[in-house]
């Protein structure tokens, strides 16, 4: 951890005109990079609800190069934590744990946006 510069604070806009209701936010392991920053920033909010599945990471900016036999590689070459201090590059843990249905999903329906409704309507 000694080898990265210092921490900078990245923050979230708040104010008079900002939406402040309830908001869910679904994600699962496919929800990679750009979605791992968004999912942790609405996170800290406390009317955001992430349902689902964790992220699946890619927090950190890559760093790429190629080797003179040809060969590639990749690797983050940042850190990026939550509040708590935990590392994200392996996702963004989930508020609501909800997996999709193979029965809800027979019938015609989604019990991941159901839960989702449920939560925004406040009967959690």
């Amino acid at each position: 951890m000694d080898d990265f510069s210092t921490w900078e604070d990245i923050t979230v806009p708040a104010g008079e005109d900002v939406y402040s209701g309830p908001v869910v936010v679904l994600t699962n392991r496919r929800s990679y990079s750009a979605t791992t920053f968004f999912a942790q920033m609405m996170k800290e909010l406390p009317q955001v609800t992430i349902v689902g599945d964790q992220t699946g990471g890619g927090g950190g900016i890559p760093v790429y190069g190629e080797l003179i036999n040809g060969w590639t590689y990749r690797f983050s070459g940042t850190q990026t934590i939550d509040m708590e201090g935990r590392q994200i590059e392996d996702g963004v843990l989930v508020d609501v744990r909800v997996d999709l249905n193979p029965i809800s999903t027979a019938k015609g329906e989604d019990n991941i946006i159901t839960t989702a409704l449920r939560i925004l309507m406040g009967n959690n």
